[in-house]
């Protein structure tokens, strides 16, 4: 029993998965799929690759965007968490959330922009945690399958890619949320 409270603490962010909104999944599979995509054939194709790990390593520079990224969402989310505006109570127009043995249920703006920035910290934090871990993996890695290296780290690199960047849409969409729809009239789409 303790241990699936646990689970649940840590997993809670991943409610983000939950939500029904028409426009989520085009950000999610089109946009950061085939950003991904494209970033990780054109990693692989280049003659002269840039280095991933290492201090000039392009992953570097992403563990300190990362690191500035992580305390701007827990910031987010405490400010939408404990503003006073009353249009943020009501109910968010076409964005349900899944609750299992119940089904789906309307949300309020700010229960919508909570799961948002609450996601995409627990996503930066995750990710910030993969880049430690790859750099030291990656000499382990690199002696144990020197023939696939450069398979496990375009694929790697691919999966990587797209966290972020489906980890930047979903901050646009809700800074979008924050800055435009939350001072509209409810019955706006």
């Amino acid at each position: 029993m303790i241990g699936s409270h646990f689970t649940f603490r840590m997993l809670a962010p991943l409610a983000y998965w939950r939500l029904n909104h028409p426009e989520r999944l085009w950000g999610e599979l089109g946009i950061a799929v085939f950003a991904a995509i494209l970033l990780g054939g054109y990693f692989y194709l280049l003659p002269v690759r840039p280095s991933l790990i290492g201090e000039k390593g392009l992953l570097t520079d992403i563990k300190d965007m990362l690191g500035l990224l992580f305390p701007f969402f827990v910031g987010a989310l405490a400010a939408v968490a404990t503003y006073g505006r009353k249009e943020l109570d009501e109910v968010a127009l076409h964005i349900e959330l899944h609750e299992a043995n119940k089904g789906w249920r309307d949300i309020s703006r700010r229960e919508f922009v909570c799961i948002i920035f609450g996601y995409c910290a627990w996503l930066s934090l995750i990710l910030y945690l993969c880049i430690v871990v790859g750099r030291a993996v990656a000499p382990s890695l690199l002696a144990a399958f020197p023939k696939y290296l450069e398979i496990i780290r375009t694929i790697g690199f691919c999966a990587f890619i797209y966290l972020f960047i489906h980890m930047i849409h979903a901050a646009f969409w809700g800074l979008y949320y924050l800055t435009f729809r939350v001072g509209q009239p409810p019955s706006t789409p």
